[in-house]
């Protein structure tokens, strides 16, 4: 081999290996970036569980979350300082409460730096209303807190 036969060959190994380092380079950044979106899909997931169940328990119900004078609808500011409090978040994640455009609830608005989810919470549905609180739903139009909307059929 004559010394230019070795240094093309050396160039071509070079090159080749650089192409190869960055290849397995750029799979083990997408390789973090799907592990770092599970883990936050599964934080998120948790949040969107635990949240109906904590509001249907007793710990939502001695920290007066409904307004008492409107009979059943959630008090926006009462959830949120509650839940604040009993359902701890975990780094990264963001919770945001809104309240439904009709009053048939609450939006809960979980935010990560990957994934972004939405769940509408109603008192009726987690157990805050009686069947005598709920509003006459054979003379209505409106969607009940039940989510359910029932059309007059006249």
């Amino acid at each position: 081999m004559s010394l230019l036969e070795v240094i093309v060959a050396a160039l071509v190994l070079a090159g080749a290996s650089m192409g190869s380092l960055q290849l397995w380079s750029q799979a083990g950044q997408l390789m973090q970036r799907v592990a770092r979106r599970e883990d936050q899909q599964q934080a998120v997931a948790l949040q969107m569980l635990a949240t109906p169940r904590w509001l249907s328990s007793s710990t939502a119900q001695q920290q007066f979350v409904l307004i008492s004078t409107s009979g059943c609808r959630f008090d926006l500011d009462a959830v949120e300082r509650a839940a604040e409090q009993s359902l701890p978040l975990p780094q990264g994640l963001q919770r945001r409460w809104r309240e439904h455009a009709l009053g048939h609830g609450l939006w809960l608005e979980l935010e990560s730096e990957l994934v972004q989810r939405h769940q509408l919470l109603t008192p009726a549905a987690t157990g805050w209303c009686q069947p005598s609180n709920a509003p006459d739903a054979s003379h209505s139009n409106a969607a009940p807190d039940s989510g359910e909307v029932i059309i007059d059929p006249e």
